[in-house]
């Protein structure tokens, strides 16, 4: 979740003549988003177009910095209450109060009576924002609000119930994301139980019941973000299994294209290398440090060295089959988009390291084939001990180096993961495969078969 380039941060940030001028009545664009903000509040807000009332606040936001405009921007992201534009709210109120609070109009008094608006519906906001965020937006929220507090605590300005309750009530959110009501139960007789989760240990988990989730893919960013969801509470019910790391990942690869770049150098940056550092020393991972490198793969995509490091995550843990299915998406998506392999971050340092590279290679001239017996025993699974089982089953087949295999064993995950109820998952994912598979080539679709003809050809010379 990119926040740092969006176009409505931008607005906010950019420089204008006077800071101080506050919008003129007569102005066309302040008469717009105030006329349509009022109706907002009434039995005819369906037809108000929120995306027309953005383009004149950004308008406006070039000639004045008045904090009326920003609240009536914000308006337009509460309203919805999707969790997106709620941390995005928060993240766009941070920056105005950090940068104009002294200088734009109004004055102050009317500044606090605007910003508890905003509070108020933030609160508002808060039991959809409980229910359908993800762990990343939850704590953009907090981080964003810590922000405003401490702004607010340094500049001794008041702090009222409902900004100390927004406080409280999205920081709980923040710190709720893992705990030891949400963790599977686990034997305490194994070693180091509280700390880490074994494979060895699955077969002592109880798994708590499945929340709802909200099925959104009327955008692209909707889409993902369901994706996401999904794969945080696959991951709070069974750490470790492979489905909550392959969802993650097609999340997040199917969003992607190549960068563009100048000989190869991108304007991509480099995660910080103290922080790759630190997980790579890492040689016992939390439960809590592995979904933070997790969602710190979502947060910088490109990033794919993160997605090595999971993999040993995995491996360390005792989750081999998890480890081989990072390592499965890894090289599907290399596939998909080749040219990266020699491309580089901004600093010159490459997106796929050399040490990468060589674990990508790993046993990839083996060639593992799929029968008809292995989806017949899982279809019988699937209907004598049920669909988790036989997605255990499926999850803990060696993954298969070549696209013909990959894609057979994607499609019976979609397969069975309609049975699990998740149909329209299913659908989406198997229109990705689809779309996916239908410019492939034969030589890409099966290179083995290509290179034991090679192999014969060199032979007989």
């Amino acid at each position: 979740m990119e926040f740092k380039n969006h176009h409505l941060r931008k607005a906010i940030l950019s420089d204008v003549d006077d800071v101080t001028c506050a919008a003129k009545d007569g102005d066309s664009d302040w008469e717009y988003i105030d006329a349509r903000i009022a109706e907002l509040g009434t039995i005819g807000h369906g037809n108000v177009d929120i995306g027309k009332i953005q383009e004149h606040a950004i308008l406006l936001l070039e000639k004045t910095k008045d904090m009326r405009v920003v609240t009536h921007l914000l308006r337009t992201l509460q309203h919805g209450k999707k969790p997106h534009d709620i941390a995005l709210a928060f993240s766009l109120l941070a920056d105005y109060i950090e940068k104009y609070w002294v200088s734009s109009a109004p004055p102050q008094k009317l500044k606090l009576r605007l910003f508890k608006q905003i509070i108020q519906r933030f609160l508002q906001a808060k039991p959809l924002f409980i229910s359908e965020s993800t762990v990343i937006e939850r704590e953009i929220a907090s981080l964003q609000l810590q922000r405003i507090y401490n702004y607010f605590t340094v500049n001794h300005l008041p702090i009222d119930d409902d900004f100390n309750q927004t406080i409280q009530g999205y920081a709980l959110i923040a710190t709720e994301n893992i705990t030891a009501d949400t963790l599977p139960a686990i034997d305490q007789s194994i070693p180091d139980s509280n700390s880490i989760l074994t494979e060895a240990q699955l077969s002592n988990v109880t798994s708590p019941v499945m929340p709802q989730v909200n099925i959104n893919q009327h955008t692209d960013q909707d889409w993902k973000r369901t994706l996401i969801k999904v794969s945080e509470i696959l991951f709070e019910r069974s750490p470790g299994e492979p489905i909550a790391f392959q969802l993650r990942r097609h999340a997040i690869f199917s969003t992607l294209s190549e960068p563009i770049n100048r000989n190869g150098i991108t304007e991509l940056p480099p995660q910080n290398a103290d922080r790759v550092a630190e997980y790579k020393s890492l040689a016992k991972p939390t439960h809590e440090q592995w979904l933070k490198l997790e969602n710190s793969l979502t947060v910088m995509p490109w990033w794919l060295e993160g997605h090595y490091i999971s993999a040993q995550f995995a491996t360390r843990l005792g989750f081999s089959a998890t480890a081989d299915a990072i390592k499965l998406s890894l090289q599907q998506f290399i596939v998909q988009l080749p040219a990266i392999s020699a491309l580089c971050f901004n600093d010159k340092s490459r997106l796929v390291t050399t040490e990468m590279e060589m674990w990508l290679r790993q046993n990839e001239s083996e060639a593992l084939n799929q029968t008809s017996d292995t989806d017949a025993e899982l279809f019988e699974c699937l209907k004598t001990q049920g669909y988790e089982e036989a997605l255990r089953k499926l999850n803990t087949q060696p993954p298969g180096q070549e696209m013909r295999q990959q894609y057979h064993q994607q499609k019976l995950s979609a397969q069975l993961l309609s049975k699990a109820g998740f149909g329209v998952l299913a659908a989406q994912q198997a229109q990705s495969l689809l779309n996916g598979s239908k410019h492939l080539s034969i030589e890409q679709w099966e290179p083995s078969f290509f290179a034991a003809l090679s192999a014969l050809t060199a032979s007989s010379r």
